[in-house]
């Protein structure tokens, strides 16, 4: 497996997999691109069946700081070991301590 770039980690949270902890989330310090207009705050998700980081980008560095925080929720939601039943965090199998995603507006009905 490749080895991930390194990130400024800010905050971390290890999930249980059948009980044991192989599900490790990262997201790093919020930073201002060179543009000097845009924040972006890196995350990773480092599972046993691999891994994978992006970077996720706000007008400000609160912004990216929750956008990164929602990523990183819908993909422990949508995890390999989520949908088999076998992730939980502190013995909860529902509830990760993750804000949910914002839902999607509703957009009006065209006829």
């Amino acid at each position: 497996m490749d080895t991930l770039p390194a990130i400024d980690v800010f905050a971390s949270r290890t999930f249980e997999v059948d009980g044991e902890g192989s599900l490790v989330v990262r997201i790093g310090r919020p930073w201002l691109e060179s543009d000097g207009e845009t924040w972006r705050c890196d995350v990773a998700v480092d599972a046993s069946n691999g891994g994978f980081q992006a970077s996720i980008c706000g007008a400000d560095s609160l912004q990216a700081l929750i956008l990164a925080m929602q990523w990183i929720s819908v993909q422990v939601e949508c995890s390999e070991e989520n949908q088999a039943g076998r992730l939980s965090w502190f013995g909860q199998h529902e509830d990760f301590g993750l804000p949910p995603p914002l839902p999607l507006p509703a957009l009006p009905l065209t006829r």
